[in-house]
């Protein structure tokens, strides 16, 4: 639509009145403003979404883009940054995040001066008498007031280089003169390696899935060399204990911040579900044997623990005895209630994942800090809850 007032405010309502449900869908959005707005518009994402697609996206931009560019915005702290910064390459643009708290004044700002600037989309580095064995452009377009990247794999440099750029009305040219390269104390093999396997993966985006035949393995071939993570790879760290038997794992608290609006986000399912309540009023929700159709989408959030007391069972007297003493006797009594309750629901087949975050959360917090505390627990644990202490294990390993 044309901007005038009337419009803007047309706009503002219809923004205040979106619901949004699932996940995000970019791929039909994006490809309908390509095929709509021709070939040589410019275009803006905005997104808040985090979406899984982003190779599909990316190259279905990269092939249909044109003359176009298409510049992104990510909004907040659940966007799928990598993805979108991809995306916005494949379509001769750039990516902009913006988080919660933040001045978004020079955001937008630099953004939109990238849009009004004289832009270079045909760019080629000319290496003279420079013998090329590989070149990597990372990017599509250059803008105004900003770096080009590009990595160039040579046996020597004997000549100086030029980089030639092409915009809508002249040529440019710049002179990189051999006697101004200085080395520099960075990791450039692990930096082209890695640039090697974006490559590889530009080239599958763009290509139908019989043409790809090696890439893959090539990308596998590069990332255990240089221990990279890429598409079809990842690694992880083992972190070997001398005393297997009394060292404790070390724990490292990652605190993560929640997307706006998420902080008192209420449990959705659907179809509507029934809730069931455990001993040590823990709560878990439960589907319907029934499946009901999309229509009975309800959002619920769980009852506040009830105030009528529950008959507790007797617990082990020897354990309790070992925190009688305790500050928080009453909490450590509790939590040895909830790991039989978990017990008893794991032997019977009953939901417990519930239950069993919850255990593994106070140890976490209250036993592990504490040597003692915590072999004594684990060490009855061991015996009157196996199958609860091997998951105990198998959590704090997780967390190392």
């Amino acid at each position: 639509m044309e901007f005038n007032t009337e419009n803007f405010e047309k706009a503002k309502k219809y923004v205040q009145s979106i619901d949004a449900r699932g996940g995000t869908e970019m791929f039909s959005a994006l490809k309908a403003a390509i095929e709509l707005f021709g070939k040589e518009k410019i275009i803006f994402l905005f997104t808040d979404g985090d979406v899984g697609n982003e190779h599909e996206i990316a190259g279905y931009a990269r092939q249909h883009i044109e003359k176009s560019s298409l510049f992104v915005f990510g909004i907040d702290s659940a966007v799928n940054k990598k993805g979108l910064q991809a995306i916005a390459d494949a379509g001769r643009g750039k990516a902009e995040f913006i988080v919660r708290d933040e001045q978004i004044k020079e955001i937008i700002v630099r953004q939109f001066a990238r849009v009004s600037s004289s832009n270079l989309f045909e760019i080629s580095l000319n290496a003279k008498s420079n013998k090329v064995t590989d070149k990597i452009e990372k990017q599509r377009a250059l803008f105004n007031h900003e770096f080009y990247d590009v990595l160039v794999e040579v046996e020597a440099i004997n000549d100086d280089f030029e980089l030639q750029c092409i915009s809508e009305t002249q040529t440019h040219s710049f002179v990189l003169q051999k006697d101004t390269f200085e080395p520099l104390e960075l990791p450039l093999d692990k930096i082209y390696a890695s640039e090697q396997i974006r490559r590889a993966e530009k080239y599958i985006e763009a290509r139908p899935f019989d043409e790809n035949r090696g890439y893959k393995e090539q990308i596998v071939e590069i990332a255990v060399a240089y221990q990279i993570d890429s598409k079809y790879t990842a690694f992880i760290a083992v972190n070997e204990r001398d005393e297997k038997l009394t060292d404790i794992p070390t724990l490292q608290e990652t605190v993560l911040e929640s997307p706006a609006g998420w902080e008192n986000a209420l449990y959705c399912a659907s179809p509507p579900p029934r809730m069931m309540r455990l001993d040590m009023n823990a709560y878990y929700y439960e589907a319907p044997d029934v499946m009901g159709s999309v229509g009975d989408m309800e959002c619920l959030s769980p009852s506040p623990p009830s105030a009528k007391s529950y008959k507790r069972k007797s617990m082990t007297g020897a354990l309790l005895n070992i925190f009688k003493k305790s500050d928080d006797s009453a909490e450590i009594e509790e939590i040895i209630k909830k790991i039989e309750a978990c017990e008893k629901a794991i032997n019977n087949d009953e939901p417990h994942q519930t239950l069993f975050d919850e255990i593994l959360d106070y140890i976490k917090v209250n036993i592990v800090p504490h040597p003692k505390r915590y072999e004594k627990l684990m060490s009855w644990a061991r015996e009157k809850a196996p199958n609860v202490y091997e998951m105990i294990e198998k959590g704090l390993i997780l967390q190392v």
